[in-house]
């Protein structure tokens, strides 16, 4: 080792001896290593002002996409399916606003109020907020981020609660919800911001739901006293015998759609506690529904019976029909059954009570077990579950003297309508408003045409953007200007790699004409260290070590004149200075940059040493 050591030592001290030679070498070295090192800072600085403006702002890496005619509209679980499935992309925010009030009492104790606030979504990651320095909360609740010109006129800041308001119309009337949000942040949303303000898409889906006339129970909104639409899983079919449908009436039926069992003891034997005893054989009963789906139930039907019934020859009766559901109340068990007929009509004739049944005329919640008694059938939702429990009021007070006997102890029949909404809702097809008594349309699940998309980087657009066109989306993005600056960046990466190419390969040449001819004219110097002892081996680490301390000089030459000649470039002159004329250059200089070349200024002294 310590031959070793004295053999390296040797061949610095030829170094220095033959320093003009040495100054010579470092020279041709850095030669080649500072062109190629600036080469790669200008490509990487004409590239980075390129994208200067697309990556410090969110819109580079921006695509707004619409579901135009083809694309699907934008539920929440599509939004987050496209999150995970589309290449690198990392939020999407959904695009949808409200116009709203916001209202608050100034320090003077008067009410200010701005009307026409327009409410735009975000969500947690939102890069536009991000760029405002602004970090929504991931469980924001009712936080808004109001415009400096807003805030200003309210009187509010940072912290301070408002009012916030919204209306409905429908049917000419209309009604108002208020509820408390809180002010998040305050900053300037540009030149119109006067009546701008973001808010969690959570939020404005919550306000949307309730202008579309439903019910919002975190807030205690109601829906608006409109109810649900009323479906069934088929109609009974009743004619006498003898006056049976006729084959064209059968052949209308079944263009229709419906389907049946010719033979419906079932439907017969629930009828039978409600008619005359004499009426046995004298009726036919067809239970007449849609195609059963694959799990067994029948698809909701949502025809008039009328448009049945008044469409065939036969002098048939159409009720619609779901079938009956048991009930226990005061530990009694009975049948429920929605039972309407029209007024007059000659299938009441066979009932023990003719007006048991209820009439399209009646409206109400209400039941009733013998034709003599109304009485108020009542809902409430069970606490923390959100279900419907149906509850029988008592019976209605009796009437002086002698009271009819219910039809049967255990049956209880209310109006068709709602006995299909209370089996609607233990579906989940509908709500219920206990504050109205009504059930109402179920609240749709929000739908968006439009959303903002944020891939990871700018260069993550353009995959995306064909993504989503095969998709059916419309989009629009910086896609264009995305896919120039990668065109450019191709270009002058080839030149580089072609004038570096050419001066590696003149660079390396004369390297090794120089090493070569150093070598050389020391023939007689080595052959004399030979005679005196000293290995092949010493006199290869004595060379190795003068061409590989030359690399060293020139790759930290090259380096050190790259640093000024890129800070010297990206000097912006004065107006009027003498250096006026001199054009501002951007050189980007990264560690890659410098490790390939301290790697290739190291190699090319040493390379001639290792071939030899």
């Amino acid at each position: 080792m310590k031959r070793m050591l004295y053999y390296i030592q040797l061949g610095y001290l030829d170094l220095v001896r033959l320093w003009s030679s040495t100054q010579q070498q470092v020279i041709i070295v850095t030669g080649i290593c500072l062109p190629i090192l600036l080469l790669l800072g200008l490509k990487r600085g004409h590239v980075a002002d390129l994208e200067k403006d697309l990556v410090t702002s969110p819109t580079g890496r921006q695509v707004i996409l619409w579901a135009a005619q083809k694309g699907d509209l934008l539920s929440p679980d599509l939004v987050k399916k496209l999150e995970t499935q589309l290449p690198d992309v990392d939020i999407i925010v959904p695009d949808t606003q409200r116009v709203v009030n916001l209202a608050t009492n100034g320090s003077d104790k008067v009410n200010l109020m701005a009307e026409g606030v327009t409410l735009y979504s975000t969500k947690p990651g939102d890069p536009l907020l991000a760029q405002l320095g602004i970090v929504w909360p991931e469980t924001p609740g009712t936080a808004l981020v109001l415009g400096g010109k807003l805030a200003s006129f309210l009187g509010v800041k940072e912290g301070d609660s408002l009012e916030l308001q919204v209306s409905r119309e429908r049917g000419g009337t209309s009604d108002q919800a208020k509820t408390q949000v809180k002010v998040l942040k305050v900053v300037p949303l540009g030149d119109n911001d006067s009546r701008i303000a973001y808010a969690d898409v959570a939020l404005i889906d919550k306000l949307e739901q309730y202008v579309r006339g439903h019910r919002v129970p975190e807030w205690n909104w109601p829906a608006l006293k409109a109810a649900a639409r009323d479906g069934y899983q088929g109609y009974i079919l009743i004619t006498e015998v003898g006056a049976d449908l006729k084959a064209g009436d059968i052949s209308l039926l079944k263009d229709r759609g419906f389907v049946w069992d010719e033979e419906d003891t079932s439907t017969a034997r629930i009828f039978g506690p409600l008619l005359k005893p004499d009426s046995k054989g004298k009726l036919k009963f067809r239970f007449i529904h849609g195609l059963k789906k694959a799990d067994g139930s029948y698809p909701d039907l949502y025809l008039s019976p009328s448009e049945i019934s008044q469409n065939t020859e036969a002098d048939d009766v159409a009720i619609a029909w779901n079938l009956p559901m048991d009930q226990i109340h005061d530990k009694v068990q009975r049948k429920v059954m929605g039972l309407t007929l029209p007024k007059r009509n000659w299938f009441r004739s066979y009932f023990q009570d003719p007006l048991l049944a209820f009439h399209y005329e009646d409206i109400g919640m209400v039941y009733r077990s013998r034709q003599d008694m109304v009485a108020p059938l009542q809902m409430h939702l069970a606490q923390n579950q959100g279900e419907a429990k149906l509850t029988l009021a008592p019976l209605a007070p009796e009437r002086t003297g002698p009271a009819p006997k219910p039809v049967t102890e255990s049956l209880v029949l209310v109006p068709v309508n709602v006995f299909s909404w209370i089996r609607s809702h233990a579906a989940g097809k509908v709500d219920f408003d206990e504050s109205l008594q009504l059930f109402v349309p179920k609240p749709e699940e929000p739908m968006y045409d439009k959303a903002r998309l944020y891939g990871a980087s700018i260069y993550s657009v353009p995959k995306t953007v064909e993504v989503l066109q095969s998709m059916g989306y419309a989009v629009q993005s910086e896609t264009s200007r995305i896919m120039e600056i990668k065109s450019q960046d191709g270009s002058l990466q080839l030149l580089v790699i072609i004038v570096a190419s050419g001066v590696f390969l003149f660079g390396v040449v004369t390297v090794v004409s120089v090493l070569k001819d150093s070598t050389d004219r020391k023939r007689a110097t080595i052959g004399i260290m030979r005679v005196m002892g000293v290995s092949r081996v010493g006199i290869f680490l004595m060379i190795f070590a003068r061409a590989a301390t030359i690399g060293v000089m020139a790759a930290l030459l090259s380096v050190g004149f790259g640093f000024t000649m890129a800070w010297a470039l990206g000097l912006s002159p004065e107006t009027h200075s003498y250096l006026e004329w001199k054009p501002q250059v951007s050189i980007h200089l990264n560690p890659f940059d410098f490790g390939l070349i301290v790697l290739g200024a190291i190699l090319w002294p040493t390379a001639k040493v290792l071939l030899q």
